[in-house]
C-alpha cells in the first residue's frame, strides 16, 4: 500500500488492486479545521470518481463527530472511509471492501513528554506498551509512542469505537484488525487499520 500525496486519481488503482487507498494532504499550518475537512472530502471524491467512473455529484458523504463517515456512491455502493487531522495536514483512508481506520500522530520531542507519554500509554494503550516505552531512550520513546498511538487510534476507528481508557473489554473487538504504520512523513507517524486478512504491500 502506498500513501498518495495530494489529490490524485492514482489512488483508484490501489482501490482496484487491494480495495484500500490512503491520501496525505499537506496544508498550511493555519488551515481552519473545517477547510481541512473539505480538502479531505475532496480527496475522497477524486479517488471514488476514478474508481467508480462517476461524477462528484454521485458521491454522498455524511460525517458526524465521533462516528465513522457514511459514504455512498450512486445511492447503492457503500464505501468505508476514515479521516485524521493534525496542524497543517490531513489523512484520508478509503476502503471499498470493509471498515477502515486511520490516524496521524505527531512525534513530540518537547521536554517532559518522554516521561508523560509513558503515563498516557498506561492509561490508553494495550498492556506492555508502556513497559516497552520505558526501556527506550527519550528520543526513541517519542517516535515509538507516536507509532503506538496512531496504530491504536486506527484500530479503534476501524472497530467503530471512541477513544477510551484501556480495559480488557477492548481486546476482543480489536483482535482481528490488521494494522500497518509508516514513518515516511517528517514529524509524524501514520497508521491504517482494516478488518481483513492483511494489508497488501
Amino acid at each position: 500500500m502506498r500513501i498518495h500525496h495530494g489529490y490524485t486519481e492514482e489512488a483508484a488503482h490501489d482501490l482496484r488492486a487491494s480495495g484500500c487507498a490512503l491520501h496525505f494532504l499537506k496544508l498550511a499550518p493555519t488551515t481552519a479545521r473545517e477547510h481541512a475537512r473539505e480538502c479531505a472530502r475532496d480527496a475522497l471524491r477524486v479517488s471514488l470518481q476514478g474508481y467508480f467512473r462517476c461524477s462528484a455529484r454521485a458521491i454522498s458523504i455524511t460525517t458526524k463527530p465521533g462516528t465513522a463517515p457514511v459514504v455512498t456512491v450512486e445511492g447503492i455502493h457503500q464505501v468505508y472511509a476514515s479521516f485524521s487531522y493534525e496542524a497543517g495536514c490531513a489523512l484520508v483512508a478509503i476502503d471499498v471492501r470493509g471498515p477502515v481506520g486511520t490516524d496521524i500522530a505527531p512525534i513530540n520531542h518537547h521536554p517532559g513528554w518522554g516521561e508523560e507519554c509513558v503515563e498516557v500509554a498506561k492509561a490508553y494503550l494495550p498492556p506492555g506498551v508502556w513497559q516497552h516505552l520505558k526501556s527506550l531512550t527519550t528520543r526513541a520513546r517519542a517516535t515509538a509512542f507516536a507509532e503506538a498511538w496512531a496504530l491504536h487510534e486506527a484500530r479503534l476507528k476501524c472497530a467503530g469505537l471512541p477513544l477510551q481508557e484501556w480495559t480488557r473489554d477492548l481486546e476482543t473487538p480489536l483482535k482481528e484488525i490488521n494494522t500497518f504504520s509508516w514513518a515516511g512523513i517528517t514529524g509524524f507517524m501514520v497508521a491504517c487499520a482494516r478488518q481483513r486478512e492483511g494489508l497488501p504491500a
